[in-house]
């Protein structure tokens, strides 16, 4: 990973930011949780497969409840493919009143420091 940041030129200090967005988002788990999702909400990626490309592919929970799954791929694929557990924040939501979440997007961050001598 050190070669990546040298390669992307980041001197030591660094913060990179994605959004992504939850797909297949799942109606039956849904409904338990949909009150509780709003900007900044706590979520947990899970790893569950690849897609043909080798991108890595997560399933989102909030809590135990399954919300949907992601791909991570680009830039912050490099990051996250050897990860079995991310943890992630809702950056937006997007919902009808009194229905169902029709989208949600995550927020995954990548942060490196300078160590101190």
């Amino acid at each position: 990973m050190s070669n990546l940041i040298n390669n992307l030129g980041f001197g030591g200090q660094f913060n990179i930011k994605a959004n992504l967005s939850v797909s297949e988002l799942m109606n039956h788990d849904m409904i338990y949780v949909y009150h509780h999702l709003t900007e900044g909400a706590v979520v947990e990626l899970k790893r569950y497969s690849e897609n043909i490309e080798g991108d890595p592919i997560f399933k989102v929970y909030y809590k135990a409840f399954l919300l949907g799954v992601v791909t991570v791929s680009g830039i912050i694929k490099s990051f996250y493919s050897s990860e079995r557990s991310i943890i992630a924040e809702v950056s937006a939501v997007s919902k009808d009143k009194y229905m169902p979440i029709n989208k949600l997007d995550i927020q995954l961050r990548v942060q490196s420091f300078k160590k101190a001598s």
